[in-house]
């Protein structure tokens, strides 16, 4: 390993190295597409013994291979038996347990983890099979529209942190929404160790059990959760404005929930590391805890000297600093919930202060391969987790840019104050320098997207945040958790030195200087993997020549832009609902936008905004909606605060008011070769039948989107004419449900595709069996959302079609 100056860092003992090998079986899990029984384990585990025994270094290595992946696979069998059974998918059951989190509030619901130590069918089915009898993790709901009855039967104090609750939920088994790139809920899921997800059966109201019926860990979870909770009541009691708050809720205790309407401003920054409870947090509280700790060292040799008992005590006062780092370390960890960050910093800092206390001199290298695989061993699912990566990443470069780096070790002896502040500050300059680039193409992987802007931003915020903000966050904690209420006031000061923070965040402009992922093809990857090489490479390897010449290619296929198809049609994964984007000559087009489920969360803002940034646009040119149902059109008004600029066009009953075009009247417009039309749809229906559609035509090939409409508008359709041509790519009407795709429409369009987009497992039962039935007799080859995924149709500028699934070829277990 080579270092900032050139010089090697260090290399792997034989120990270490048997670690490594390992960690990479335990990590070889995130490959599987399925789990092999724990009965291969046993054999494999039989052949790592008789390595051991039989076969030289080489087997050892082998050995500690297989041993890892043997631990590795058991642990995901064993997370797999506690995910919710897929047959047990949208029943009721009856959950007993312990409020373990902080109840997150909004407009809409509540929202909470329980612990669930006792699971039921409700009602009891002693015919049917039951659950194993283990604590389950649950994320629920409980909607306000239909809580009265039950808040009156159980409580309004029932739904606070560390109280035990007995609740009748429909849940789910943990499934995400398989969209290309963009965020894998299920994976997230899995390594939050959450076994199902749902909503609480308000009509059906419980008695609250007793705490004393609940195991010591429930309640000792329940206790932390309440401690949290009082932390953000006291922030919220404080008065700050809404961003400034929800970033000192992050940095306190991990509460995430308030900075959702800023995530993708946070990503596109690319600060989203600096403002949640991240290890850099908890090594800056093991710091402060070692400091107290010599300092209380340094107290308890002058009163043994003063005693003359240096002997007796010199155990204690060396191995004081280490203890109170790792006891700061270990109060903040369960303070922030627990949360994986935090849990793999505290194995570093474990680490670090039993190498301290007993004085070992392990070389940097060989320590973080220790740290790995200690955190492989404990969280063999960190694999999935892309904010391990990140960390592990950070680590490794900080290892090359400062192991050795003689210009650190020599900056306190310069005679001159002014010198030393000057070397200081370049190597914090070298140093974040160094850590953005390094970082740049790990960050595209893990988040999609990437902003030449945030190497300015985070020079300034990484030492705003990391030396300020959150030093005086966590007094405010401790004086929160020590005073209580009487701890409000002293909120003002965090709130204030956040507020700089705050301005950037909502100021500044990151969208026109994102490199999106979607932009990298296998040309452009190598070609940023060369730049990356040429930027971070110490300064004895390569010339200044030399690194100009690798960074040219980069720079010229980033002038000339992404290589677009000529036409693009992707039907997004939104669950029950719809959204599609429509990409052509270099624009873009958005037909509806999903669904709202809560002034927090809606489908525009998770999955069609994040979509279209990582395909490279930063201006949407137009946006259609088709009709005003939830699923259709609750994601528009987070797309148009995203796009101020766009050109929607609404339906009458949205359009009321305001200067958007309406979207039911015949309208054409062209984009290169491509043209786009609306079909006049008006009449007597439903909401449904007067839908928005949209009709696209290139070089022959029809594609059809039509909304919601029903048999009735169908056949007004069929009898107008504007239907004038069979169809490439139809979007079932209606999700395919039974009142829709009627055997006229479907005889005159005969789609070569049809793509129903649906809810998986939803009650409404989309698409229904008869109209599967229909399709098929005319011998279209049909597409499920809720089956596989986003499904993409591009056509090249030869015409030639390529289709993709987000559920389509090789995926590991865990993805969606």
């Amino acid at each position: 390993m080579v270092g900032g100056d050139g010089r090697v860092v260090s290399k792997l003992d034989s120990s270490a190295a048997r670690a490594l090998a390992s960690t990479a079986g335990i990590f070889s899990l995130a490959l599987w597409p399925s789990l092999p029984a724990n009965g291969w384990l046993a054999v494999a585990a039989l052949l790592a013994l008789g390595l051991t025994r039989w076969a030289g270094g080489n087997g050892r290595w082998l050995a500690a291979l297989i041993v890892g992946v043997c631990w590795g696979v058991w642990v995901a069998n064993s997370v797999e038996r506690a995910l919710l059974p897929a047959q047990w998918d949208r029943d009721k059951l009856q959950l007993v347990g312990m409020i373990v989190s902080p109840v997150a509030a909004s407009d809409d619901y509540w929202q909470f983890d329980l612990l669930a130590e006792r699971t039921a069918r409700h009602p009891p089915d002693p015919q049917a099979a039951q659950l194993p009898a283990v604590p389950r993790k649950v994320r629920l709901r409980l909607y306000r529209r239909d809580s009265a009855q039950w808040v009156a039967a159980v409580g309004a104090d029932a739904l606070r942190a560390g109280q035990p609750l007995a609740v009748v939920a429909t849940l789910r088994s943990p499934r995400g929404l398989a969209n290309p790139g963009l965020f894998n809920y299920r994976g997230w899921l899995l390594s939050q160790g959450y076994a199902a997800t749902g909503y609480i059966r308000a009509e059906l109201p419980m008695v609250p059990p007793q705490r004393s019926s609940l195991s010591l860990a429930s309640r000792l979870a329940g206790a932390l959760a309440a401690q949290r909770e009082a932390v953000i009541a006291a922030i919220d009691g404080a008065g700050l404005p809404a961003l400034p708050a929800a970033l000192l809720q992050a940095l306190a205790v991990g509460d995430k929930a308030s900075l959702a309407p800023w995530r993708e401003r946070l990503v596109s920054l690319g600060i989203i590391h600096l403002v949640v409870i991240s290890g850099l947090h908890v090594g800056i509280v093991g710091a402060i805890g070692w400091w107290l700790g010599r300092w209380l060292a340094a107290v308890l040799a002058g009163w043994s000297a003063y005693r003359g008992r240096e002997q007796s005590t010199v155990v204690a006062i060396t191995g004081l600093a280490p203890a109170v780092a790792v006891g700061c370390g270990l109060l903040y960890t369960l303070l922030s919930g627990a949360q994986l960050p935090a849990q793999r910093a505290l194995v570093a800092l474990l680490w670090v202060s039993w190498a301290a206390w007993r004085r070992r001199s392990w070389a940097p290298l060989a320590l973080l391969v220790r740290v790995v695989l200690t955190i492989a061993i404990v969280d063999p699912l960190a694999v999935i987790s892309g904010s391990f990566w990140l960390s592990i990443g950070a680590v490794t470069l900080l290892l090359v840019a400062l192991v050795p780096r003689t210009a650190i070790a020599a900056a306190p002896f310069e005679s001159a104050p002014a010198a030393r502040g000057r070397r200081w500050f370049g190597e914090l300059l070298r140093v974040q320098g160094y850590l953005t680039l390094g970082m740049a193409p790990l960050l595209l992987a893990v988040v999609g997207k990437l902003s030449w802007l945030g190497v300015v931003v985070n020079l300034v915020a990484v030492p705003w945040v990391t030396l300020l903000l959150v030093p005086v966050c966590l007094l405010a904690v401790a004086a929160t958790l020590l005073l209580g209420a009487l701890a409000q006031p002293l909120w003002q000061l965090p709130g204030s030195i956040a507020t700089p923070l705050s301005w950037l965040i909502e100021r500044l402009q990151a969208e026109p200087l994102l490199l999106p992922l979607e932009q990298i093809d296998s040309p452009a990857w190598l070609a940023l993997v060369l730049a990356w090489l040429a930027l971070i490479a110490p300064r004895a390897l390569l010339t200044r020549a030399l690194r100009v010449l690798l960074v040219a290619p980069l720079i010229v296929l980033l002038a000339l832009g992404p290589q677009r198809p000529a036409l693009r049609l992707t039907v997004l994964d939104v669950g029950q609902g719809l959204a599609a984007v429509v990409e052509a000559g270099g624009r873009v087009l958005v037909y509806d936008s999903g669904a709202r489920y809560s002034d927090l969360f809606d489908m525009g803002r998770a999955v069609v905004l994040p979509y279209l940034q990582r395909r490279g646009y930063t201006a949407l040119d137009r946006l259609l909606i088709s009709h005003a149902d939830n699923d259709h059109s609750g994601g528009y008004a987070s797309l148009l605060a995203a796009f101020p600029e766009t050109q929607p066009m609404l339906p009458d009953e949205l359009a009321a008011g305001s200067p958007a075009t309406r979207c039911q009247t015949a309208q054409r417009w062209r984009w290169g070769e491509v043209v786009l039309a609306t079909l006049a749809s008006r009449g007597a229906g439903s909401r449904n039948d007067n839908s928005c559609l949209l009709w696209v035509s290139w070089r022959g090939l029809r594609l059809l989107l039509p909304g919601d409409i029903e048999r009735a508008g169908e056949r007004r359709l069929l009898a107008s004419g504007q239907l004038d041509a069979p169809a490439t790519v139809l979007v079932a009407p209606h999700h395919g449900s039974k009142s829709s795709s009627s055997e006229p429409l479907v005889a005159a369009l005969k789609p070569r595709y049809t793509v129903f987009s649906a809810g998986w497992n939803h009650h409404f039962g989309h698409p229904h069996p008869t109209v599967v039935a229909r399709y098929q007799h005319h011998a279209s080859t049909l597409l499920n959302s809720a089956e596989q995924g986003a499904v993409i149709f591009a056509w090249d500028q030869h015409g030639q079609l390529s289709v993709a699934t987000g559920r389509g070829g090789w995926a590991p277990w865990w993805r969606y």
